[in-house]
This record gives structure tokens, C-alpha cells and sequence, in this order.
């Protein structure tokens, strides 16, 4: 990932994490991953633990991506 996509997937994420935290008052931290097959790690602070997630960012999602994305899903559970 170069360092404009880096930068697309920092807002993208900062920006549902603010959503999420209007909308359902959790708070999450979200960090890049070195690893090449997932964008990062979030980790979600609910009422009752934390919850703790790998991450895929996507602008669209296109039909052809959905294979790549399920596989991806299913070596680093659970995704989000």
C-alpha cells in the first residue's frame, strides 16, 4: 500500500469510526497492519470488553473483488 492509499484508508476508517461513535457511542482505535494481506487491526470498546477485528478498507466493492475478499475473511477472522 503506498503512502496515498495509506493516507485514503487512514480518513476512510477515522471517518466510520466517528459515525459509529455518534451513532452507538463506541470508541475504536485502529491501526495499519505490516501485514500485506489486511489493511489493519481495529479493536472496538463496547459496555461490555473489547472486540477486536482485522480490517479491509474499501471505497467500492465490486462483484469480481467478493471471492478475494471471502478468502481473505475466512485466513484472518474475524474481518471487518
Amino acid at each position: 500500500m503506498n503512502k496515498k492509499e495509506t493516507l485514503s484508508s487512514q480518513i476512510i476508517v477515522n471517518q466510520a469510526l466517528d459515525c459509529l461513535s455518534e451513532q452507538a457511542g463506541f470508541i475504536g482505535k485502529w491501526r495499519r497492519s505490516a501485514k500485506n494481506s489486511i489493511d489493519g487491526g481495529l479493536v472496538l470498546n463496547l459496555p461490555t470488553g473489547k472486540l477486536t477485528f482485522h480490517v479491509e478498507v474499501k471505497k467500492t466493492l465490486r462483484r469480481q473483488q467478493l471471492a478475494d475478499v471471502y478468502t481473505r475473511a475466512i485466513d484472518n477472522q474475524p474481518l471487518f
